[in-house]
């Protein structure tokens, strides 16, 4: 075999795995990218988190703060009662290393009731991956704080019409 033909079969090995090694330093630096790329974004994530609920009933003000002011009748409207052991009612929460929350109730009159909000914010501060979670803090928890708020109503309705009735 001349020697020219042999350089040229070796040439054409060489190239194939030299676009290998391409594709693979490209897969690399994307790879870095992405892992530099998220801290950066979370930089302009927001820095913080609001989840905010209301329903409208036809229970007074009185009776409706008489139910959340404290955690006596807690566990017959909380979504979480299974889960977890005011005219305004705010509670702030503790979750350890994930930071602080704080939880409020407020009860304002409505023309044939109450209007009943209850919200929930948080900051996350310095956390850059911390303000991924407050994207979807309003998807976890929303839901929630909306069967929360239906059984408050139904409870607060119901202790009213018993309070009249006798």
């Amino acid at each position: 075999m001349p020697r020219r033909f042999r350089w040229r079969i070796r040439s054409r090995a060489h190239r194939r795995r030299s676009d290998g090694m391409k594709i693979l330093k490209r897969l690399l630096y994307a790879i870095v990218g992405l892992i530099a790329a998220l801290p950066a974004i979370g930089l302009l994530l927001p820095n913080s988190a609001h989840v905010e609920r209301s329903v409208t009933t036809t229970a007074s003000p009185d009776t409706v703060y008489g139910i959340v002011n404290g955690f006596a009748r807690f566990n017959e409207w909380s979504p979480w009662a299974g889960l977890d052991p005011g005219r305004s009612v705010t509670t702030r929460l503790d979750f350890g290393s994930q930071g602080t929350a704080t939880s409020k109730l407020e009860v304002v009159p409505e023309a044939d009731g109450s209007r009943i909000t209850w919200s929930f914010d948080t900051s996350f501060e310095g956390d850059f991956l911390g303000r991924y979670f407050g994207l979807l803090v309003d998807r976890m928890i929303g839901a929630d704080y909306e069967k929360g708020l239906s059984r408050l109503e139904a409870l607060a309705e119901a202790t009213e019409r018993a309070a009249a009735a006798g």
